[in-house]
């Protein structure tokens, strides 16, 4: 039950994260989430996730994952 309740808050935290966020810092959280920081003093996402699947987390699509993290990355 406790795990249930675990989820349910994690939900209700990122939705307006969905609902109003717009693509980029919707996936900047998400990247953020998911990473650890590295010795070097940046993020590490290991292991990468595909695009498609962070396009599905974030509510939009590979192509646009593409591209954002292709802008995050200069």
């Amino acid at each position: 039950m406790l795990s249930l309740a675990l989820l349910v808050r994690e939900k209700d935290a990122r939705l307006p994260e969905l609902a109003v966020l717009r693509v980029r810092p919707s996936l900047t959280a998400l990247l953020l989430r998911l990473g650890w920081l590295h010795a070097s003093g940046g993020l590490a996402v290991s292991p990468p996730r595909p695009h498609h699947a962070q396009a599905a987390r974030t509510g939009t699509c590979r192509e646009v994952v593409s591209r954002v993290r292709s802008a995050l990355q200069r």
